[in-house]
């Protein structure tokens, strides 16, 4: 079954470090199947999305069969202990753990990767664990 989905992060992934400081993120996501470039927007309003586990894939969480684009989503704060207490403190990691088929990944509606690095489109897959980073002074970064 080829799946494709779009990661939707406002403010995440499954956790964000500095150096060796982690903030966990494997609670308080949202889901939608479909695509819209709405759903990017910080503003959106994603209170009508179902709460998903990212640690299981959707499918047993009520999506059984589905083969196209999902949305997930989460609402964060990133302290800016992150940065001040790093050892280098040039930029923010993002790792997504195992992503199925393909990602692009939005930080307060701004595209900040996609595909897990490599060429091509959101249709062609490319599995496997996502590590994104991101510079410490990027607008997208929303600080405290």
């Amino acid at each position: 079954m080829k799946k494709i989905f779009t990661a939707l992060l406002l403010l995440g992934g499954t956790y964000l470090g500095a150096s060796a400081q982690d903030v966990q993120l494997n609670k308080g996501w949202k889901f939608a199947v479909g695509d819209s470039a709405q759903w990017s927007s910080p503003t959106f309003n994603d209170q009508s999305w179902q709460n998903i586990d990212v640690a299981h894939s959707w499918e047993p969480q009520g999506h059984p069969n589905y083969d196209g684009f999902g949305w997930y989503r989460i609402h964060v704060v990133i302290p800016s202990s992150l940065k001040e207490k790093a050892y280098l403190k040039d930029s923010l990691r993002l790792s997504l753990a195992s992503v199925d088929d393909n990602d692009e990944v939005y930080l307060n509606g701004k595209l900040i990767a996609k595909y897990g690095g490599h060429s091509g489109n959101i249709k062609d897959g490319h599995y496997g664990p996502r590590t994104y980073s991101i510079p410490a002074s990027d607008p997208a970064i929303l600080w405290d």
